[in-house]
């Protein structure tokens, strides 16, 4: 009788591990908590710009209606409806009526398909099929507007967007390039001499933090020359632990007990060609909203980061009502990201000037941050601005140093 219950004791020892040990179960578990709007973040998880995600957005109603849409190019994708099927799969079920088109990496279909999913909390949610995932992250318009939280915790980690290893290490081949960005990070091979593009090699698409402990998907294959202290990372997807933490002009990388070092562009000065670089400094007029503003770029000496501020008076003129946000580039998918700084904003500028609530309306309006398309060539930069102000610009950048000091 001892041998049968320590028998069935052992089995159910077992059926439990199976059954809760395989994985975290998602956040959302029911078709009608997919209701909402949803944004996509980054690329898919391990690939480049080729596989944008910042440009999607997913509607889904209560009923599981769904709409995939291209939110730059203003058109809809793909139409049809969606249901969770279990713990790990999603049914999508095309509408045959509507010519679908799906991202790169998700093979078109006209019936129903499979989509594993995961769900870290009912904010985020990883849509995975033919082994491409797309990441996206629900609109909370009440987070939005708490104005005093942060909407970006990478990019308020560090006084600097962009961070490299040491090019002295010699256990590396190249230099591994960290950029931050709001909601994800990606990982990039530089030569040491800088002269090349670098090469991607993954991303990590945020979860959550509790301070400077911060949770990624992540993706792992056996082409990445991934940094020494990623050794023990599993094949395919994982949702990891990483420690961040900034101290004397460094970025620490802590996984699992081994560290990574990064120190900021400054002073390797791998990153002397880059968008921002040139931007910082330089100055332009831009008329919107039937009114004149002087802008420019400049360094916030607060957190380092390169900011561009708006303004409704003229250039040199110090107690213009005067706008503010994070300005952070894409240099791979040509995209400059405007990242509305509320809180510094409402000591330079009224909180109800046009100026003001103008920002916040599309603050709110675009989950905080404004992706806008640009191309730079010598001093003109072009910014495809039509989304948020209903036309594109063109800018003939000036000096701002030569502006100050007259």
């Amino acid at each position: 009788m001892k041998k049968l219950l320590y028998f069935i004791g052992c089995i159910s020892a077992a059926l439990f591990c199976l059954a809760g040990c395989g994985g975290r179960k998602p956040a959302i578990t029911d078709t009608s908590e997919l209701s909402g709007t949803w944004y996509g973040c980054g690329n898919a998880l391990g690939k480049d710009s080729s596989f944008r995600a910042d440009n999607l957005c997913l509607s889904i109603d209560s009923q599981g209606s769904l709409i995939l849409s291209d939110i730059e190019q203003n058109s809809d994708l793909f139409h049809g409806t969606i249901s969770i099927d279990s713990d790990s799969r999603i049914s999508i079920t095309a509408d045959t009526a509507f010519d679908n088109r799906l991202p790169e990496g998700w093979e078109d279909f006209s019936g129903t398909k499979d989509f594993a999913y995961r769900a870290p909390d009912t904010e985020h949610l990883l849509l995975t099929c033919e082994d491409t995932s797309y990441y996206f992250e629900k609109e909370n318009a009440s987070i939005q507007e708490q104005s005093d939280t942060s909407m970006s915790p990478l990019l308020d980690i560090a006084e600097t967007d962009i961070w490299y290893t040491s090019p002295d290490d010699v256990t590396s081949d190249f230099v591994y390039e960290l950029a931050l960005y709001d909601k994800y990070a990606e990982l990039y091979s530089v030569s040491p001499d800088g002269d090349e593009p670098g090469t991607f090699i993954t991303n990590f698409l945020y979860c959550g933090n509790e301070g400077e402990d911060f949770s990624f998907y992540t993706l792992r294959d056996d082409s990445m020359e991934l940094p020494d202290i990623f050794t023990d990372l599993p094949e395919g997807i994982s949702e990891i632990d990483l420690r961040l933490s900034v101290s004397n002009e460094s970025l620490t990388m802590d996984y699992e007990g081994n560290t990574l070092s990064f120190y900021n562009n400054v002073i390797y000065g791998l990153n002397t060609s880059s968008t921002a670089y040139y931007l910082n400094n330089t100055c332009f007029h831009w008329r919107f909203d039937q009114t004149d503003h002087f802008c420019y770029f400049a360094t916030d000496e607060g957190s380092g980061s390169l900011y561009l501020y708006i303004s409704d008076g003229k250039e040199g003129a110090t107690d213009a009502n005067t706008i503010c946000g994070r300005i952070t580039v894409d240099e791979a998918g040509q995209n400059i990201i405007f990242t509305f700084d509320r809180k510094k904003s409402r000591v330079t500028a009224d909180k109800n000037s046009r100026l003001f609530q103008s920002f916040r309306t599309l603050d709110g309006e675009n989950g905080n941050a404004l992706q806008i398309p640009y191309t730079l060539n010598g001093s003109e930069l072009k910014l495809k601005t039509k989304k948020y102000f209903g036309k594109n610009y063109t800018f003939d950048l000036e000096d701002y140093t030569n502006v100050k000091t007259e």
